[in-house]
């Protein structure tokens, strides 16, 4: 239902369950973990309004991005920023990819380097 009306992501404050299924429908949920209980709304759900999620205020506008490694909040006012940050954080990481990863001898180069 949420990928119909344009929604490309869930991320809730709590616990979900049928996490199994969930995962088939190839729809990004982000939460604190799953349950076998049924769930109980405690209030409801809110658009368009600043909220607060893991103790993080998010903006109506913010710009949400995860992974398997958890969910940022970028404020809307740095996105540019954060964005441009970004490319250049990666292509400074493929650049050191393409330069160390030509050899083993090049990888244990960088390596002994990386662990002084």
């Amino acid at each position: 239902m949420a990928k119909l009306v344009g929604i490309s992501g869930i991320v809730l404050d709590g616990v979900i369950r049928d996490q199994e299924d969930i995962e088939k429908l190839d729809f990004p949920v982000f939460c604190k973990g799953s349950t076998i209980a049924a769930s109980s709304k405690k209030e409801k759900g809110k658009v368009n309004e600043i909220i607060s999620c893991g103790g993080v205020k998010i903006r109506p506008g913010d710009f949400i991005a995860g992974d398997d490694g958890g969910v940022i909040v970028i404020p809307k006012e740095q996105a540019e920023e954060v964005l441009a940050k970004a490319r250049e954080k990666w292509q400074k990481d493929k650049d050191r990819e393409n330069e160390v990863l030509i050899s083993k001898e090049t990888v244990y180069t960088y390596l002994d380097k990386a662990l002084k």
